[in-house]
């Protein structure tokens, strides 16, 4: 015996990922058993629908296109634990097309209404008088109907494959089929040729009728579409989450061009963005790889950035004369340390500036890492000034040492007095003694949180800033 299904169908809204919004919904019971075009008619009955749509269903986390008789029993049978099964009316067209005035009524007319579907070429005379013929035959129309994802899946989606269609290379072909694919929302596979020459996809559902082969022109890199079929014969579970085909070159794609206008792009923000626009969950590791992909496009990267220093080191030294440059490596010319300091900082710090040097390091969360180092000082309206900074793989009585004399030979050229310039820091590892070795003769504060982090398990918190007032 047929079991009854109570349907929540909703309409009038949005499908927005897993979730319907807008519209409004009507419960009513269904035999598991209803074909597909006697279910679109009783949800017309029911839900008073005046527009094109197609059906769709949301169950274990997929959305389902309900296209078939198949898809509707599929549907029924994965909900057979359910008390309810969750319909979904998807509008794509203002109105009904004039020849199915009948279907829209509620009539008897078994004529499939298939929108933007594959359409049926009789006329409305035939239709008419082989009503009852086509009453037997109504399911293998249903069956055997193929629909075309690029009219209802993403009509407002303008990449399209033709054939004859020319992309400059591989790559191309394949980031163009992977968008199509995505939009679409289906999944597709590649595979080679025996000559190596062409490529085709192939949809990933078993006995599906949608492929589309390109194959290489002459002996250069330009690959032409041959072979197209656009059609899917499938029943099409459309995968609401995580997309096979959504690499992080393709995200890359997808970004490129917001972060060539803001930098500061975070990967947390890529996700959430791929997500409201696709439709596609990536992970944040995917997305931040898609973002280094797209700085080191804008930028160069890292590897190339590094082995320009030398050159970038001359370029300084030869327009801004009396500047230091100092580069260390180690074996294979591998880079450890680099300081820069411009004559003009020097110039400006010994003109206008108070005579109290800050030195810092803190560490380097890019690619390679490490440790930055900073001197800077006030300039008169007590803002930041920066005097000179370096890059080290670590910080250490080495490292600081080597630092604070590269400082020191900055300012060979300038009758200064280092008793008269006070130094102000942290306590950091290594710093004090490379600071009592290279400015001996110079003042060295620390900074009142310094002393207080190091001192305050001593005494009570509250009554640390009282006993260093009275010390004073």
């Amino acid at each position: 015996m047929d079991r009854s299904v109570r349907i929540i169908c909703s309409h009038g809204g949005n499908l927005n990922g897993l979730d319907y919004e807008g519209g409004e919904s009507q419960i009513f019971s269904a035999h598991e058993s209803i074909t597909f075009e006697n279910l679109r008619n009783l949800i017309i009955q029911r839900c008073s629908i005046h527009y094109e749509f197609i059906l769709k269903s949301v169950s274990n986390g997929r959305c389902f296109l309900i296209d078939s008789d198949e898809a509707c029993n599929y549907i029924f049978e994965i909900n057979s634990q359910s008390r309810y099964v969750n319909i979904f009316v998807i509008q794509i067209a203002t109105n009904f097309d004039n020849r199915n005035s009948q279907y829209f009524a509620g009539g008897s007319s078994s004529q499939q209404f298939v929108p933007s579907f594959q359409q049926n070429q009789s006329s409305d005379e035939s239709d008419a008088d082989n009503d009852d013929e086509d009453d037997g035959n109504s399911d293998d129309l249903v069956e055997n109907m193929e629909y075309d994802l690029d009219d209802n899946i993403d009509n407002a989606s303008t990449r399209e494959l033709f054939i004859g269609q020319e992309f400059s290379s591989r790559s191309e072909f394949r980031s163009f089929v992977s968008n199509v694919a995505i939009e679409r929302n289906f999944s597709c596979s590649a595979s080679s040729m025996n000559n190596s020459r062409g490529i085709i996809y192939t949809c990933d559902q078993p006995n599906c009728s949608w492929r589309v082969y390109a194959r290489s022109i002459g002996n250069g890199n330009i690959v032409k579409i041959s072979t197209l079929e656009s059609r899917h014969s499938c029943f099409s579970a459309l995968t609401i989450g995580r997309h096979r085909l959504a690499s992080a070159a393709w995200i890359k794609s997808r970004i490129i061009d917001i972060i060539r206008d803001n930098q500061s792009y975070s990967a947390a923000q890529i996700v959430k963005d791929i997500y409201r626009e696709h439709h596609v969950h990536v992970t944040y590791s995917k997305a931040w790889r898609a973002r280094e992909m797209s700085l080191a496009e804008i930028n160069g990267s890292y590897v190339e950035a590094y082995g320009s220093l030398e050159e970038y080191g001359f370029r300084i030294l030869e327009t801004n004369p009396g500047s230091r440059f100092f580069l260390k490596t180690v074996e294979n010319n591998s880079f450890q340390r680099v300081y820069i300091c411009f004559k003009a900082c020097i110039d400006g710090f010994l003109r206008g500036c108070l005579p109290v040097i800050s030195t810092d390091a803190t560490f380097l969360s890019s690619k390679y890492q490490g440790i930055l180092f900073i001197a800077c000082a006030h300039d008169p309206n007590y803002q930041l000034y920066p005097i000179a900074y370096a890059v080290a793989e670590g910080e250490n009585n080495d490292s600081w040492a080597w630092f604070l004399n590269a400082v020191r030979i900055s300012f060979e050229s300038s009758s200064i007095d280092w008793n008269l310039i006070s130094f102000i820091s942290d306590k950091q590892k290594g710093l004090i003694n490379a600071m009592r070795a290279i400015f001996p003769e110079s003042p060295h504060f620390f900074l009142y949180s310094a002393f207080q982090t190091e001192h305050e398990t001593s005494c009570e918190r509250k009554n640390f800033s009282k006993l260093i007032r009275l010390a004073c």
